[in-house]
């Protein structure tokens, strides 16, 4: 995290890295879209960049909107890991330009956007092949979408739905049913899930390593830095 750095530094990281495959830019407040314009077009000669990341953390860049996701999404097709973790402006269409133009990604760490519905999922469930998916603190989903996920995703191996405050037991027995191959699922802050529920996952998987509210690190990946912004609706 270098929270001093601008579009301006990322311009020069562009200029100066021509076959980039590897880009953690976590945690920078200032970066704007302007940023992820540079990712992708070399701002001096205007030569084209991205084309063999493979690996992408931009979380908790807070003030990345859709249209960073849509420019970035279009060029770096080769994409495998992408973190948008506490990028909290970001919607669904985000997610959407994503899957649209990145079927190779695999793993997707979604967590604190709190615009995302599940629209989201069934936009994942349509495109791509997850393995390991992020979403919590993903407010707004809800059962039915933890349905088409379970559903959908019967190979993933990695799951956080972790303060998910509107998921019930149902969501939990959804994941029970589907996901066979799960191997680590984070699910603690469920304020609507019962201890009977997560007893009963915990039975039927024994070799499931469930992380629950008394696993859970104060220090959630990052999101002390989070820039809480009032919701449009």
């Amino acid at each position: 995290q270098c929270p001093l750095l601008t579009d301006r530094g990322i311009g020069a990281v562009s200029t100066r890295c021509e076959q980039i495959k590897n880009l953690h830019i976590s945690g920078l407040p200032s970066i704007t879209d302007e940023a992820s314009q540079h990712l992708v077009c070399e701002p001096l000669a205007g030569e084209a960049r991205g084309m063999n990341l493979i690996v992408l953390n931009l979380s908790f860049c807070t003030t990345l909107t859709n249209r960073s996701v849509e420019l970035i999404s279009k060029a770096c097709k080769k994409l495998e890991n992408v973190n948008l973790s506490g990028c909290v402006l970001l919607t669904d269409d985000a997610v959407l330009h994503v899957s649209l133009n990145c079927s190779h990604v695999q793993t997707l760490g979604l967590a604190h956007c709190k615009r995302l519905t599940d629209r989201t999922i069934c936009t994942l469930a349509d495109y791509l092949w997850l393995e390991d998916l992020d979403l919590g603190g993903c407010s707004r989903l809800t059962d039915d979408g933890v349905e088409v996920l379970a559903m959908e995703f019967t190979g993933m191996v990695t799951l956080s739905i972790a303060n998910c405050g509107k998921l019930t037991d149902m969501a939990i027995d959804s994941i029970a049913r589907h996901m066979i191959n799960l191997r680590t699922l984070k699910a603690w802050g469920m304020l609507q899930v019962t201890d009977l529920a997560l007893e009963m996952l915990r039975e039927k998987f024994p070799k499931l390593d469930l992380k629950t509210v008394a696993d859970a690190d104060f220090a959630d990946d990052g999101a002390d830095t989070l820039v809480e912004l009032e919701d449009d609706e």
